[in-house]
C-alpha cells in the first residue's frame, strides 16, 4: 500500500492543458518553420538552366563562326585580261601598213596577158606580163610593198625604169619612171620613188606606169595581191 507524502499535489485540468496548449505551439511552429524551409528550397535558384546554357553557348559558337568566315571576294573577269590583251594585238596589226599598195591610180588600162595582145606602137602582137595602171604625167610613183632599190636604169625601148627587191624573191619593176631614190636606197611602203615619165614602146596609149612583179623569178600578176584596190579604166 502506498502512501502519499504531503508534499505531493494531484494535476488538475488546468494543468493538463497547459501542457496540451505547449505541444500544440511546439507543433505550430515547427510546421512554419517546416513549410518555410520547403518554400525556400521550391524556389527557383537564379542560376542559368541547362537549357538555357546550350542556348547561350550556341549563340556565341553561331556568332563566332560568323566573324570569322572569309570576306566574299570579287574575282576580275578573266575578259578583261582577255579584252586588255586582245586591245594589244589589234593596235599592233594596225601599226603595220599593208604589204602591197597601188603605185599610182587604181585604173587597169592594160591587164596581164601571157597571150599575145596587139601593141598600137610597135604595130605588133606580144606578151604583157605586166599590168599598166593609169596616170598622169609627172604624177607621183609609190613603192608598192617596202624593199631596197636593186636597179635604176634606162632601157631603149621601156625609157627610165627601176626595179625594188622586197625579199623573199620577190620583185617590182617600174617602166616609165624617173627615180629620185639612189640604188641601195631603202624604201617603206607608199614612199615615193619617182615620178611618171614616158614610155617610147607603149607611146601610143595613154600616160600609165609599167608594172611587172616577179616571185622567184617568175613574172605573177600583180593584181593577184592588190585585186581588192583595182577598177578597171578600159
Amino acid at each position: 500500500m502506498s502512501h502519499k507524502t504531503g508534499s505531493e499535489k494531484p494535476i488538475g485540468r488546468a494543468g493538463r492543458g497547459f501542457f496540451i496548449a505547449l505541444i500544440c505551439c511546439i507543433v505550430a511552429v515547427g510546421g512554419v518553420a517546416a513549410s518555410t524551409f520547403s518554400e525556400k528550397f521550391s524556389q527557383p535558384h537564379i542560376v542559368v538552366s541547362p537549357a538555357e546554357s546550350t542556348t547561350v553557348t550556341a549563340t556565341v559558337t553561331t556568332a563566332s563562326a560568323t566573324s570569322h568566315a572569309p570576306a566574299a571576294v570579287t574575282t576580275p573577269a578573266r575578259t578583261t585580261v582577255t579584252t586588255v590583251t586582245t586591245t594589244a594585238v589589234v593596235q599592233t596589226d594596225t601599226e603595220h601598213s599593208p604589204l602591197f599598195i597601188l603605185p599610182v591610180s587604181n585604173q587597169v588600162l592594160t591587164a596581164y596577158s601571157e597571150t599575145p595582145l596587139y601593141s598600137e606602137t610597135m604595130g605588133d602582137y606580144r606578151v604583157h606580163k605586166a599590168v599598166d595602171f593609169k596616170a598622169e604625167t609627172m604624177q607621183t610613183v609609190r613603192a608598192c610593198a617596202a624593199g631596197t632599190i636593186k636597179a635604176v636604169e634606162i632601157d631603149p625601148l621601156w625609157g627610165a625604169s627601176l626595179t625594188i627587191d622586197h625579199g623573199d624573191g620577190t620583185k617590182t619593176v617600174y617602166r616609165g619612171v624617173d627615180a629620185t631614190v639612189r640604188e641601195g636606197a631603202v624604201v617603206k611602203v607608199g614612199d615615193t620613188v619617182g615620178n611618171l615619165a614616158d614610155i617610147p614602146c607603149e607611146r601610143a596609149m595613154a600616160p600609165h606606169l609599167h608594172v611587172e612583179f616577179y616571185r622567184d623569178g617568175k613574172a605573177v600578176d600583180i593584181t593577184s595581191v592588190v585585186s581588192g584596190q583595182l577598177s578597171d579604166a578600159r
